[in-house]
C-alpha cells in the first residue's frame, strides 16, 4: 500500500473512532510511521484530508450499494444488506464516517460538509429507488412516499448506529432495524 493510501486508511479509522476533531496529524504520524511533513506533502491541510476521506469512503460505500443492487433478488433483501453495512461498522465499534462527520457539521470545514451532504443525498436516492422497487414488486408496503421512506430509513440506520455505539448496546441497533423493516413488510 502506498503512503497516501495508508494515510487515508488510518485517518478513516481514526475519524470513525474519534470524530474529525478527535484526531490530528500527530496521531497519523504515529500510526503510519512517517513525519508530519510527509503527511502535509500528501494533504496540505486537515480539510484536504477530510475531503479525500469522504470521497474515498463514498466510493467504497456506493460500490457496496451497487453490489447489493446487482446481487439481491428483492427490495427487502436489499434493505437487509443495507442495514448490514451499518451493523458491520457497529461490530467494529466504528461509526459511519459521514454520520460521524454529520454530528460535527457545525465545526468541520465547509468543503468537508459539502462532501457529507453529497454522500447523504446519494444515499437517500439509492434508498428511494429500493423503496420504489419494493412497491412495484410487492415486497414492501411503505406508509409514506418513497422519498419520505428513504429519509426515514437513512435516519434509522445512522441514528441506530450512533445511539447503539454511545450506549454500548449492539442489540439496540438490531431492535431498531427489525422494527423499521417490520413497518415496511408485506408479512
Amino acid at each position: 500500500m502506498d503512503t497516501r493510501a495508508s494515510l487515508i486508511t488510518e485517518a478513516t479509522e481514526l475519524l470513525r473512532e474519534r470524530g474529525y476533531s478527535g484526531f490530528s496529524y500527530a496521531d497519523l504520524e504515529k500510526r503510519v510511521g512517517i513525519r508530519k511533513a510527509s503527511i502535509h506533502h500528501h494533504f496540505p491541510s486537515k480539510e484536504d484530508l477530510g475531503v479525500a476521506l469522504v470521497q474515498a469512503y463514498s466510493e467504497a460505500y456506493f460500490e457496496r450499494l451497487d453490489q447489493i443492487s446487482r446481487s439481491k433478488e428483492n427490495a427487502r433483501t436489499m434493505l437487509e444488506a443495507y442495514f448490514a453495512i451499518y451493523r458491520d461498522s457497529l461490530s467494529q465499534s466504528l461509526g459511519c464516517l459521514c454520520g460521524t462527520l454529520a454530528a460535527e457539521v457545525g465545526s468541520i470545514p465547509d468543503a468537508v460538509a459539502a462532501e457529507v451532504r453529497a454522500f447523504l443525498s446519494r444515499n437517500r436516492e439509492w434508498l428511494r429507488r429500493v423503496v420504489s422497487k419494493g412497491q412495484q414488486e410487492g415486497s414492501l408496503i411503505p406508509e409514506r412516499a418513497a422519498e419520505d421512506e428513504a429519509e426515514v430509513l437513512l435516519n434509522a440506520a445512522q441514528g441506530a448506529l450512533l445511539v447503539s455505539r454511545a450506549s454500548d448496546d449492539r442489540s439496540a441497533f438490531d431492535r431498531a432495524v427489525r422494527a423499521q423493516l417490520r413497518l415496511l413488510s408485506v408479512t
